[in-house]
């Protein structure tokens, strides 16, 4: 017999392992949008504009900035060399007020997500 010589929990972790295998390559790793039935599609060669309403500080972050709008434009910096296609500029101490459906990329601090009390459940759905 083909696997006399292996112990049954060994053969459950064999089909378990080739389970795990076939469904992680059936699974996708985006997925597409859709608006009213349309797709929607990113423009090429576009610039996103990161409205920043992080605040000021008033002592030195672990990064060495001294905001979180100085730290997030640090990071949008990093990032940009990277994006062949897309590039991010930024507005500090934006004067948008963060909404939700403002069709804005707002970035800011609050214990509240558009004014209601959130989780991280919530919040990741959005």
């Amino acid at each position: 017999m083909l696997f006399s010589k292996f112990s049954p929990v060994k053969i459950r972790h064999f089909f378990l392992a080739a389970a795990l295998a076939f469904l992680a390559s059936t699974s996708l790793g985006y997925v597409r949008e859709f608006d009213n039935g349309i797709p929607l599609a990113w423009v090429k060669d576009r610039t996103v504009v990161i409205q920043l309403s992080l605040g000021t500080g008033t002592r030195i972050l672990r990064d060495g900035f001294t905001s979180f709008n100085d730290s997030a434009i640090d990071a949008l910096k990093t990032w940009n060399p990277h994006l062949a296609h897309l590039q991010f500029s930024w507005v500090k101490n934006s004067p948008v007020t963060p909404a939700e459906g403002d069709d804005e990329m707002s970035v800011a601090l609050d214990n509240k997500i558009f004014g209601s009390n959130g989780d991280c459940a919530r919040l990741s759905q959005r």
